[in-house]
């Protein structure tokens, strides 16, 4: 007899906009106690900077625990939902402006992260 389980890793590589047209806030009630390894794949490069929250705030504090992300994050509220579910992550975060950054401290294993503008000659 074969036996259902739960898996142990669920891997979600979609364009954002794919991703916001799925039962995404279902899916990640469904997904408690998994990892979770999120890649937002881009469609084109003007999307690097298009925050991603409204994907982050579902998993805060939904017993999701994140492996790894790739996308944008916008507000403090985005990273506030990716840090409560970082672990010793891979995090490559998106940022169209600087953010505060700190409450990932001790949580993730490989941050890098990139700013629209920053360093960028006038």
């Amino acid at each position: 007899m074969l036996r259902h389980a739960n898996p142990e890793l669920l891997v979600v590589s979609l364009d954002a906009v794919t991703l916001r047209e799925a039962p995404w806030v279902g899916l990640v009630e469904e997904a408690k106690r998994v990892e979770l390894n999120i890649t937002l794949k881009l469609t084109n490069t003007s999307d690097a900077f298009h925050p991603h929250d409204d994907l982050l705030r579902p998993l805060r504090n939904s017993g999701v625990v994140l492996e790894d992300f790739i996308g944008c994050v916008g507000t403090p509220a985005g990273v506030a939902a990716l840090a409560s579910v970082c672990h010793e992550s891979w995090l490559h975060i998106h940022m169209a402006a600087p953010l505060d950054l700190s409450a990932l401290g001790g949580k993730f294993w490989i941050l890098c992260e990139s700013c629209w503008g920053v360093g960028a000659n006038p």
